[in-house]
């Protein structure tokens, strides 16, 4: 026997190299195990043992008698949470969940047998914590391992795992039969024609692909129960006790029950374990009870966004519903769901194209009608030639919102509507209830609307009509409220509509909606209406508007003519009298006299040009003024008005500056009334420049082919806010009692009105304290190749 640091050696030597395997195995004490150190193994184990810990492949070799585990890294993997403590312990305690199975191949081949080999071979393994199995798969072989004497000293056993590769097909070919199982169901429903036959299909189907206990298909009924709640009713179920089957027959969408909830709140439900059901539906245990249900499958059916009814399957033992499953009931759900609308789409046929075409005759119809009242007329004589209604009645909520008033009504007796003509809004009838809540009214006999109005029945029973609906004409582009609740408040109703009839009605889903679709197109046609009444009244104000303010307007331009030719006539007179007395015709003048009647005469003669100021002001605003376009000579014109205004510059002490000009800027403009706006800019800077100022004058080209003219001044300037204001007639900024300069205020607004009539503009900068700058810009004139203008 060898000492036990030789022992260790062996085991380093054996075990010597990377892996975990090797680590623990250098470090076990294999003098416990039933194998012993490997120093007393054979040499083809040993030799074996260094072959598999290098091989990347999950191996594993059962040593000796007692099939002792020895194996590599990658098997490690198989073994899971069994490592690291299997290493060197018996096949029996390690695998003891899959030995009974095991053991006989293992010993088969230790005893010289043939070899033995498995192709995805399936075990049920505890590998996983806490003692847990799961189902694993294998393609595994065992074969001898022997010594030269021929001895088989391990069994040795190469198991690469497929789990995963089995797991992927099982779960192709369950996909395989779903989709076949699915293509079985599309043909199966192709052929059927009612939701009757779609629903025997259906639940077939379905229990035969899932291997259920029952199935049932609930639809959502067409028309409420006789208490007004929303029912479902079931359409086909197979498995059901009779009790289950009688009690749910028919039952409120808000009962307690899967397919009920599924329609409500459009959930499927996947329920695997009864706790999982009592848990979900806690008010029906002795359903389940009764069916001996365990687990539970529910799917609704959609249409077009609406659910429309349910499916449901159950199991009588506990079942899972893994992914593919519950898409296979979701899938199930969608073909059972198209082919019911099929069903009920061709069901529907000729009834949804008689009205589809009585829509388009109303709206037509409704097309011709402008006024309200030609809405009302035509749309309650539509009502009762297209859609066979008896009586027909329109009216519209009164401007002030107090009443309803009639537009039109069409069936009734000659009278017989006139007390309905105008409706205060709180009279406390349908009619009035329903313009006010903006929902619809449907009663099926006259003695379901009595109940409901019992203060109003004598006069209810009164009336020929048995059902009748009130509908409300909201206003246009909103939509009914959902039914029952208290409404919402923003929803708007414009007026109302009474449809009756002398027999009683069903007034199903598809009624409803084409109900309001017509009353739809009733509000979209008082829209237009309002629309229209509106626009002819605004063109009526706004013609007469316009009317008003050029009467107003040739009113002022006459006033102003005639006040204007009115002044000058004595204006002239005092101008020739003053003339005729300064020349002595009345006798010898006086020195001081003549001084007098010089100053008499600047009187006149400035008077004068005020009132020619008006009366050009007249003509430019009636647009009588004419302009003589022309290519001018800028220099010139600025020469002479240079040399006009230079005598009252010099009286007041200014310094008139010309700035450097080029000579051969032409302008395209009137070339008196360029000299005239020019000649009203140096006039008013030398008049608001105080005595040793400086005006200045000059003009220059513009890369956006104009030209600019502008007269500056040092004087008092103008404030920002003001600025546009001197362009308004009428306007001086000195409006004190006071003030020191004199003139109307048109001088600049005619100039700006002259500017802008040549095709110009006329603008000003300004800065109080410092001065300011007028700039005439006009079209300039391209010459002898300077780009002036265009």
């Amino acid at each position: 026997m060898n000492d036990g640091l030789t022992t260790a050696n062996g085991a380093a030597e054996l075990f010597a190299g990377p892996g975990e395997v090797r680590a623990l195995a250098r470090t076990l004490d294999w003098g416990a195990t039933p194998l012993g150190w490997p120093d007393t193994w054979s040499p083809a184990l040993r030799i074996a043992t260094r072959a598999m810990l290098d091989s990347p492949f999950p191996i594993c070799l059962w040593s000796g008698p007692h099939f002792t585990l020895v194996y590599n890294d990658a098997y490690r993997r198989i073994l899971a949470v069994k490592h690291p403590a299997a290493l060197g312990q018996p096949g029996s305690l390690v695998w003891a969940e899959i030995w009974e199975g095991l053991e006989p191949q293992v010993a088969q081949v230790r005893a010289g047998g043939p070899p033995v080999y498995f192709e995805n071979a399936r075990f049920v393994m505890a590998r996983l914590e806490g003692g847990r199995t799961e189902d694993a798969w294998f393609s595994y072989s065992l074969s001898a391992l022997r010594d030269e004497d021929g001895s088989v000293a391990a069994v040795l056993n190469i198991s690469p795992e497929t789990t995963g590769q089995v797991l992927v097909e099982n779960a192709l070919e369950r996909a395989r039969d779903r989709a076949d199982r699915l293509q079985t169901l599309t043909a199966a429903l192709a052929a059927t024609s009612t939701p009757a036959e779609v629903a025997e299909v259906v639940v077939a189907q379905g229990v035969s692909a899932a291997g259920a206990a029952t199935g049932m298909l609930s639809l959502r009924a067409s028309h409420v129960g006789e208490d007004g709640a929303a029912e479902m009713v079931i359409l086909r179920q197979t498995g059901l006790t009779p009790g289950v089957s009688s009690a749910y027959a028919r039952f409120p969408v808000d009962a307690p029950v899967p397919t009920a909830t599924s329609v409500r709140t459009g959930q499927a439900f996947f329920l695997e374990e009864r706790e999982a059901l009592h848990a979900a539906f806690p008010e029906i245990p002795d359903v389940w009870e009764s069916l001996g249900t365990h687990a539970l499958a529910t799917v609704p059916l959609s249409v077009g966004g609406e659910r429309v009814g349910a499916m449901s399957f159950t199991f009588t033992a506990p079942r899972l519903f893994p992914s593919e499953d519950r898409e296979f009931f979701l899938a199930l759900g969608r073909q059972a769901a198209q082919a019911l609308e099929r069903a009920r789409l061709s069901e529907a046929e000729h009834i949804a194209r008689v009205r589809a075409e009585s829509l388009q005759r109303v709206t037509a119809a409704l097309a011709g009608a402008q006024t309200m009242a030609d809405v009302g007329r035509v749309f309650s004589r539509e009502l009762t030639t297209l859609i066979g209604a008896d009586t027909a009645w329109v009216g519209a909520v009164t401007p002030d919102g107090t009443a309803v008033e009639a537009l039109g009504w069409s069936g009734y007796e000659e009278g017989a509507a006139d007390r309905w003509r105008r409706l205060p809004i709180d009279a406390g009838i349908a009619l009035t209830d329903v313009v006010r809540s903006a929902r619809p009214q449907w009663w099926p006999t006259r003695e379901a609307l009595a109940a409901a109005y019992p203060e109003r029945a004598s006069l209810i029973r009164s009336l020929r009509q048995d059902g009748v609906t009130f509908l409300p004409i909201l206003a246009d582009g909103e939509q009914v409220p959902g039914e029952g609740g208290d409404g919402d408040a923003t929803v708007r109703a414009v007026g109302g509509i009474v449809v009756g009839f002398y027999s009683p009605q069903r007034f199903d889903a598809d009624t409803r909606a084409f109900f309001l679709a017509l009353a739809q197109q009733c509000a979209q046609a008082i829209a237009r209406a309002r629309a229209y009444e509106a626009e002819q009244a605004a063109r009526r104000e706004a013609e007469a508007a316009r009317q008003a303010a050029e009467e107003a307007n040739r009113a002022k331009s006459q006033f102003l003519a005639t006040m204007s030719h009115e002044l000058r006539t004595p204006l002239n007179a005092i101008g020739g009298y003053a003339e005729l007395m300064e020349i002595g015709v009345r006798g010898p003048v006086t020195p001081e006299q003549r001084a007098d009647l010089e100053r008499i005469r600047r009187a006149q003669r400035h008077l004068l040009g005020l009132i020619n100021g008006v009366l050009n002001y007249v003509r430019i605003d009636a647009g009588a003024l004419d302009y003589e376009i022309t290519d001018v000579p800028l220099d010139e014109v600025l020469a002479t008005c240079g040399a006009l205004i230079e005598p009252q510059a010099l009286a007041k002490s200014l310094v008139l500056h010309h700035e450097p000009r080029d000579r051969t800027l032409l302008v395209r403009a009137d070339r008196e009334k360029v000299q005239q706006v020019v000649l009203n800019l140096l006039s008013n800077a030398v008049k608001f420049t105080e005595s040793g100022g400086r005006v200045s004058l000059g003009c220059e080209a513009r890369p956006d082919a104009t030209v600019a003219i502008w007269v500056s001044d040092t004087g008092r300037g103008i404030a920002a806010d003001q600025l546009e204001h001197v362009f308004q007639p009428f306007v001086q900024l000195d409006a004190s009692l006071t003030r020191t300069q004199e003139g109307t205020g048109l001088g600049l607004a005619i100039s700006r009105d002259l500017a802008r009539g040549m095709g110009g503009d006329l603008t000003a900068e300004s800065t109080p304290g410092v001065g300011s700058t007028f700039t005439l810009v006009l079209p300039g004139v391209l010459v002898r190749g300077n780009e002036t203008g265009g």
